[in-house]
Order: structure tokens, then C-alpha cells, then sequence
């Protein structure tokens, strides 16, 4: 598959799932609008080889780098670095499950079994910490992108 093939796929399996919690779409990016300056994102990210991919999930804010919220949502910067990545057993910030696209039977096996399972329990969950903008510091890949936040 292509990689447009394989990102029409994902959407049409999460988006009846994610638009249940609020998040809408463009491309392969769910975010969901909490404020006017933060924003929570499950971002779908297929390997090169095109044979898996990952699940990122952060809040953000275009406070903390605004020329990469010129085309939003596609390109708006992960604060988090790598512990924005979903693990399906462990939750968020523990290393990356890679869940299969090798086949379209494929992904819609790992998205429907294992995927989509993983971010209902895990990822929901860990957005619904982040409110307000200072709710994101603790967790800043940069500690002085906070003072973009005061």
C-alpha cells in the first residue's frame, strides 16, 4: 500500500472511535481544541518502509513554536519528544509499540485488536491531565520551553 492508501485505512477505522472523544482529523493528526492555546493530538506515524507504524500523543500549544503552527494541524511541533510515544502495554512514555501496516488485513487487524484498544485505555486517559497550559511543563522535552507557557 501506499502511503496514502495506509493513511485513508487508518482513518477510516479511528474515526468513529476518536470522534467519539472529541478529536477530528486532517491526514494522519486527530487533535482536539481544549483552549484557544492548547491542543491535545494522537498523531498516527507510519515507518518509511511502510511496513508499521507508531502512535504519538501529546498536548501542545502554538505558544511554543509558532512558525510550526503554520499548517496545523499536520505540522505543530510534539513538546514531549519521546515520551509523547504509546506503548499498548505500558501506556505513554515508555517506549513505542509498532503495530503492523505490511498488509491492509494487517492494519486493520493491529488497529481494530490492538491499536485503537491501546489508545482508548492508555492515551485518553493521559491527555485529560493536560487542561491548562501549565499542566504541560512537567513533562516539556525542553525545560525552557516553559518559559513559553508564562
Amino acid at each position: 500500500m501506499n502511503i496514502q492508501q495506509i493513511y485513508k485505512n487508518i482513518r477510516d477505522i479511528a474515526d468513529p472511535i476518536l470522534s467519539q472523544y472529541g478529536f477530528t482529523t486532517i491526514g494522519a493528526t486527530y487533535h482536539k481544541r481544549i483552549s484557544d492555546e492548547l491542543y491535545h493530538f494522537i498523531e498516527f506515524v507510519v515507518s518509511k518502509d511502510r511496513t508499521t507504524y507508531t502512535i504519538w500523543v501529546y498536548p501542545s500549544s502554538p505558544r511554543l513554536n509558532p512558525p510550526e503552527w503554520t499548517n496545523f494541524p499536520e505540522q505543530k511541533g510534539n513538546p514531549l519528544g519521546y515520551k509523547a510515544f504509546l506503548n499498548a502495554k505500558l501506556g505513554i512514555g515508555n517506549g513505542a509499540s509498532r503495530f503492523s501496516c505490511r498488509t491492509k488485513e494487517a492494519l486493520v487487524e493491529s488497529l481494530s485488536n490492538h491499536a485503537l484498544l491501546a489508545v482508548e485505555l492508555h492515551a485518553i486517559t493521559f491527555l485529560e491531565q493536560f487542561q491548562t497550559l501549565p499542566d504541560i511543563v512537567p513533562l516539556l522535552e525542553y525545560a525552557e520551553w516553559a518559559n513559553e507557557l508564562s
